[in-house]
């Protein structure tokens, strides 16, 4: 979406929470000026993020909460919007320092300025990012709108989740989006079946099935004789129920590499693990690392070269403490170790 789309939405998020009581009602219940609010609505005044935050602290929205629950990591001023851009461009990678400010429409000093912590920044911006870098941009709009968005909000946010909802309900069907974009799926003339099954070790009917499910939901379409994606990225942290189940179904898939006659996968690769004592400061620390490792990750994918891959790789990360042996280990016994 373009600049002032984002500007469209900022605009009618204040709308939406004014709900049915006039323009003049609703500023004086907040305090404001004369046609403070109308200046809002009616675009005359910039919406910036702190307008946003002081207006969601006065309405006992919790924005503190969906904005940590969207950028993960510990808690910051949140307040400050030069701080959320920095970490959701930490967060969901988005494109190189240099690159960012010319796709966002702003000059490289603001850019500079804003990361740095030196201003606040427009509401529009920070949707952009969430809309157009990742799918978090509906949560948003659910969380802060308090169920009182307007029409074309709600056509936004039930997209986002009826797409997350996809997702965890067929957890493999990312592996064939996957492969539509490699490098040899590519190079074919024409769409095959059959490569796809070779690739992943299944059958052409469940191919031909998994192609179907992706095209009813809109996720792919053909182009050229060939399928190409439509949506490229879900993220799960929306619902955590939705992200649990994809996590358990790859967690199962990394648990079968495993069955093999000496217990050892094919690869001989492809883990690492430490279990050690952790005071509440170090394991912090361990969750920033964590987040900046996610972060990394996520440069790295965007930027890599499209023409150039030739596999899909999973990653799976796990980190939790000893208490949780204690709420899903009901027999209180050492589970059983199978060689």
């Amino acid at each position: 979406m373009s600049t002032y789309q984002y500007e469209k939405i900022s605009r009618t998020i204040f709308k939406s929470l004014r709900g049915d009581l006039s323009q003049k009602d609703f500023g004086s219940k907040l305090g404001l000026g004369f046609n403070q609010w109308h200046k809002f609505e009616s675009g005359q005044k910039n919406i910036m993020w702190n307008d946003l935050y002081s207006l969601a602290i006065k309405l006992n929205i919790p924005i503190d909460e969906t904005v940590l629950k969207i950028t993960g990591g510990n808690q910051f001023n949140i307040n400050e919007g030069g701080e959320v851009v920095l970490r959701l461009w930490k967060k969901f990678g988005i494109l190189q320092d240099d690159k960012i400010s010319e796709y966002l429409n702003i000059s490289g000093a603001k850019w500079r300025r804003i990361i740095g912590l030196e201003q606040d920044v427009e509401l529009s911006l920070v949707l952009k990012i969430l809309g157009d870098f990742s799918t978090m941009l509906s949560f948003f709009l659910d969380s802060v709108c308090l169920g009182k968005a307007d029409k074309s909000l709600q056509d936004i946010i039930k997209k986002d989740q009826k797409a997350v909802k996809f997702e965890a309900n067929n957890p493999f069907l990312c592996v064939i989006e996957s492969l539509l974009e490699s490098k040899e799926y590519k190079a074919l003339s024409e769409h095959s079946d059959q490569f796809l099954a070779n690739c992943i070790g299944v059958s052409k009917g469940e191919i031909r099935k998994s192609l179907n499910l992706l095209t009813q939901n809109e996720s792919i379409t053909v182009l050229n004789k060939k399928y190409v994606l439509v949506s490229k990225r879900i993220d799960m942290e929306s619902s955590i129920e939705d992200s649990a189940h994809l996590a358990k179904f790859w967690t199962q898939m990394c648990v079968q590499r495993f069955n093999t006659h000496d217990g050892v996968p094919p690869s001989r690769k492809g883990w690492s693990y430490r279990i050690f004592p952790a005071s509440d400061s170090a394991v912090l620390q361990i969750r920033q690392k964590i987040q900046d490792f996610v972060g990394a990750l996520n440069n790295i994918i965007i930027n890599d070269n499209i023409e150039e891959r030739n596999q899909v790789r999973v990653i799976m990360l796990h980190h939790f403490d000893h208490h949780e042996f204690c709420e899903t280990n009901k027999s209180k016994k050492i589970p059983k170790f199978e060689n």
